[in-house]
């Protein structure tokens, strides 16, 4: 059997016995198709390797191949075997806050060699370990309505105000006697220099100038 035809079998295997169908018989597919499937997993083939993790933990959730795909998203060869393996140690141990995946999702994350859409997953993947799946996806919803946000408003930008007149200051420039109360204590009078005809000071984000009296 050639490789395609092997990933379609696999593949229509998984979808056939998934987790989600709630049948009995399934469960009994599950069981005795399962060895087989595992058997992908070290598969020279990067795309057998994938289909299998795909079916043993997101099709079936088969929480015990978690410890192997810990090894896996750090020592597969292949960036998107490494990508999925990082994903369904998550899944599978979602919930449970296990250090160490969570040291080994943190690793992955802080890794600066590793490419950002791996550390995307492994960030993922700790939301899913700390505070389950809801969680993850609460978080994903955001990004997602974040990105949409900026595709609108990248597609309809708003039209940029023109410059105040008073060369970039919203507010008035204050006399000191409008000021000084609120400033320095009262009764405060500047220390003005020889030739000085103005002092300049902030508060907040605006400039205030005083004229020499």
């Amino acid at each position: 059997m050639s490789p395609e035809h092997l990933y379609g079998a696999i593949h229509d295997l998984g979808g056939a016995a998934h987790s989600g169908t709630g049948y009995v018989g399934c469960e009994a597919m599950r069981r005795e198709a399962e060895p087989i499937v595992a058997g992908f997993l070290a598969d020279d083939d990067p795309h057998l390797g994938y289909i299998a993790i795909s079916v043993l933990a997101t099709r079936w959730d088969r929480r015990h191949y978690a410890e192997i795909l810990k090894r896996m998203s750090l020592l597969d060869p292949d960036e998107r075997v490494r990508e999925i393996a990082t994903s369904n140690v998550g899944r599978l141990l979602r919930g449970t806050r296990d250090r160490d995946a969570v040291d080994l999702l943190s690793g992955i994350l802080w890794d600066t060699g590793q490419p950002e859409w791996i550390r995307r997953t492994a960030y993922e993947g700790l939301l899913k370990i700390w505070h389950g799946s809801d969680a993850c996806h609460r978080w994903f919803l955001r990004v997602v309505c974040f990105g949409l946000l900026l595709l609108k408003r990248s597609l309809n930008p708003r039209p940029i105000p023109p410059a105040p007149r008073n060369g970039g200051f919203s507010r008035r420039k204050r006399p000191w006697t409008e000021s000084h109360g609120w400033m320095q204590p009262q009764g405060y009078s500047p220390a003005w220099l020889p030739g000085q005809q103005s002092l300049t000071f902030v508060r907040g984000r605006s400039v205030y100038t005083l004229g020499q009296r």
